[in-house]
């Protein structure tokens, strides 16, 4: 398997777009329900209007229930997709760090630090 980075930037980008799109329908939303009762959905709202435009309002709020499900979808395949790649990753350094530190000279931070003592001697009497 191979990590598709163009893929995932893509994917997040219409997530995104799919998120600042329910945030301006969510605060059109409001702004329309403001007349009404503290806490009125759509739904209730559009029982007091005739029938064409009742199922206008009806037909937008499923319209953005579909979109927060769809981008609930996508958000959560990013997620994943990003915890997945970053677990990877840190392994990834795991094993370069415990390559390159025989003598325990790398931190866990990937830095050169003193590691501990190396106890060594050489016997110079014979």
């Amino acid at each position: 398997r191979t990590a598709d980075g163009a893929a995932l930037e893509r994917a997040n980008a219409a997530a995104s777009v799919q998120v600042w799109r329910i945030r301006d329908l969510e605060a059109y939303r409001s702004e329309l329900l403001l007349p009404y009762r503290k806490g009125a959905t759509l739904a209730e709202v559009a029982q007091s209007f005739d029938e064409s435009s009742r199922e206008r309002v009806l037909g937008l709020a499923a319209d953005l229930r579909d979109r927060v499900e769809q981008a609930r979808r996508q958000t959560g395949v990013v997620g994943r997709v990003s915890s997945s790649l970053m677990m990877h990753l840190q392994g990834v350094l795991q094993q370069v760090q415990r390559r390159l530190s025989h003598a325990g000279t790398y931190s866990t931070r990937a830095r050169v630090e003193a590691g501990p003592a190396v106890v060594s001697a050489i016997d110079v009497t014979s």
